[in-house]
């Protein structure tokens, strides 16, 4: 999404940048590191998330970022990566991301719903996301062991399977970008529900910035036993591909500026305008092809 995002602003405001004369920030990209990371662990705080449906929830947020990200690819950028959990079980990730240079923006916050029940999202008083349907739609991994009995052997065995997979992106021009995955999980969890057993929330990153989520887990079968599922989950709007030993097991399509502005999906993105980013702006960006 950073890249579209960046792409899409540098069209709408080039003209504007001109005439104010802004440069680029003179600080290192380490000061910059610090400044986003700052800047996002106080706009997550201020969202409320809480799980609809059977079995309602209010979500908690993990107070330590798990992952600070950059992406020299798509200029200087630097992002963290947050999430809201249910019985120790992620259930939704934010990547708030900052890009330094000329202003177009102050803040950029992505969500994706991580549940398999629909999320209900609060900044204030307003309600501001609810995504129509769930987040994630679990699959056994194809050939995968039966999950080991100590919690060390599960992660070696979470790590084997997370490699047994590619993630690729494909630009409007046709040309496709080869993801890499971060072979550790950022995010390792046990759940207090009985019918997960263990997980591993792994990316798979340009640069160091997320682009598709993997989560493993040891999850309750029908008739008691445990095996390994995997859920995918998109942090870009472009369309998306993830193999399992070079077997396409789940694609999506671009999303149009519309869509992601709608705040309708599991997937949305967020743009804040200024330092108290009242109001999450860009209504333009969605009337843009």
């Amino acid at each position: 999404m950073r890249r579209n995002v960046v792409l899409l602003l540098v069209g709408l405001c080039a003209s504007a940048s001109a005439q104010t004369g802004e440069s680029p920030s003179a600080t290192t990209e380490s000061d910059r590191a610090i400044e986003a990371s700052k800047i996002a662990a106080a706009a997550v705080a201020e969202y409320r998330f809480s799980r609809e449906g059977e079995q309602p929830a209010l979500l908690v947020l993990e107070p330590k970022s798990l992952l600070q990200w950059s992406n020299p690819v798509a200029g200087s950028i630097h992002g963290s990566v947050f999430i809201w959990t249910e019985k120790g079980r992620p259930e939704m990730v934010a990547t708030p991301y900052k890009l330094f240079g000329p202003r177009f923006f102050h803040l950029g916050l992505e969500f994706h719903s991580l549940s398999t029940s629909p999320i209900r999202a609060e900044r204030g008083e307003a309600v501001v996301w609810t995504p129509t349907k769930p987040g994630l739609s679990f699959a056994p991994v194809p050939g995968a062991p039966t999950p080991a009995e100590s919690p060390s052997a599960r992660l070696r065995q979470m790590r084997d399977l997370a490699q047994q997979f590619s993630a690729r992106g494909v630009k409007e021009s046709g040309i496709p970008l080869h993801f890499r995955l971060l072979t550790q999980p950022i995010h390792r969890y046990a759940s207090t529900d009985p019918s997960v057993r263990d997980g591993g929330l792994f990316a798979f990153v340009e640069g160091t910035d997320p682009e598709v989520l993997l989560l493993i887990e040891a999850r309750r079968r029908e008739g008691g036993a445990f095996g390994w599922d995997y859920a995918i989950a998109r942090l870009n709007s472009m369309a998306l591909h993830v193999e399992h030993r070079g077997r396409e097991v789940w694609s999506t399509p671009s999303m149009p500026w519309e869509i992601v502005f709608g705040h309708a999906e599991p997937y949305t993105l967020f743009l804040f305008e200024n330092d108290d980013a009242n109001s999450p702006g860009f209504s333009a960006l969605a009337e843009k092809p």
